[in-house]
């Protein structure tokens, strides 16, 4: 995650990562198959919402499915699963600092793979990493997308809208903010 944060090569990290999916029962338990599939909400939340803007309300309403389907067939994750996300963490406009706790008002969009966090964070001013542990208290469901199509490579998983996040640490790595934060 650091050589990610730093925006070196991590391609042997990645394909680790990948090995170790591929060789456990994760993708039986927790992909689901219609995420992928051509017209699906999944697949349009996938394709056509445009995550780096503000969303119009054709948006609002793909974003609202979207997390219908995720509420309704995601699976919970397992405790001490680590995900990434690039993006930036909230501030208390009061006081200027990172809030200490978040709760999504959308599905959240998470990946596996470090580097995939760091890209993504870069489409962001400014651009952090979040480094994301599930918690032993987590209710939010989860929908991992099948690992074959176009965009395959992110290893994305949707997380439910109302997932809560507590700030753990804050850390400067190579120029990038990396958050640790708990999942619950």
């Amino acid at each position: 995650m650091l050589y990610a944060a730093k925006g070196e090569c991590v391609n042997g990290f990645d394909e680790e990562i990948k090995r170790r999916i591929r060789s456990t029962n994760f993708e039986s338990e927790i992909v689901f198959r219609d995420a992928g599939l051509p017209g699906t909400t999944l697949e349009k939340y996938r394709h056509e919402y445009p995550s780096f803007r503000q969303p119009d309300p054709d948006d609002i309403m793909v974003l609202n499915d979207t997390a219908t389907e995720v509420a309704t067939h995601g699976r919970a994750l397992a405790v001490g699963q680590v995900l990434f996300h690039g993006g930036t963490w909230p501030i208390s406009q009061k006081t200027g600092t990172f809030l200490p706790t978040i709760y999504t008002d959308r599905v959240l969009s998470t990946t596996l793979l470090p580097s995939v966090a760091a890209i993504h964070a870069n489409y962001h001013n400014p651009g952090q990493i979040w480094l994301l542990s599930v918690g032993p208290d987590s209710e939010c469901k989860a929908i991992f997308y099948p690992p074959e199509g176009q965009l395959a490579h992110e290893y994305e998983v949707l997380i439910s809208a109302g997932a809560k996040l507590q700030l753990d640490e804050k850390l400067d790595v190579g120029g990038m903010v990396v958050i640790t934060a708990t999942l619950t």
